[in-house]
């Protein structure tokens, strides 16, 4: 019986053995993860700074635009403004003269 008993205590200390091994190796690849993970978001920031730069680019293109726009938009309306008093000038005269024509006769 007492034999048994030392066969049975090795197999448990063995077994315990290998649980400590496991646990250890365990603990390794948890490390080994982690250390991944630290990396893939440390690559995630540096994108994410990267995608913000990108964003301020184009957000600084777009105000140059509005802002090309908005003068186009003033010289156009200068230039209608202008456009309307020639064509009311020119009217003006074509009357004035239809008149002249008309009240000399």
């Amino acid at each position: 019986m007492a034999l048994a008993l030392d066969v049975r205590v090795q197999e448990i200390g063995t077994t315990v053995d290998n649980h400590t091994q496991q646990l250890g190796e365990l603990r390794t690849t948890a490390a080994r993860i982690e250390a991944r993970f630290d990396a893939v978001d440390s690559r995630l920031g540096r994108f994410q700074l990267d995608v913000d730069r990108r964003f301020e680019v184009v957000d600084r293109r777009f105000e140059r635009v509005e802002h090309q726009l908005d003068r186009l938009d003033d010289r156009i309306s200068r230039q209608f403004v202008w456009l309307i008093g020639v064509q009311l000038t020119t009217l003006a005269s074509i009357v004035a003269t239809l008149a002249a024509a008309v009240l000399k006769r």
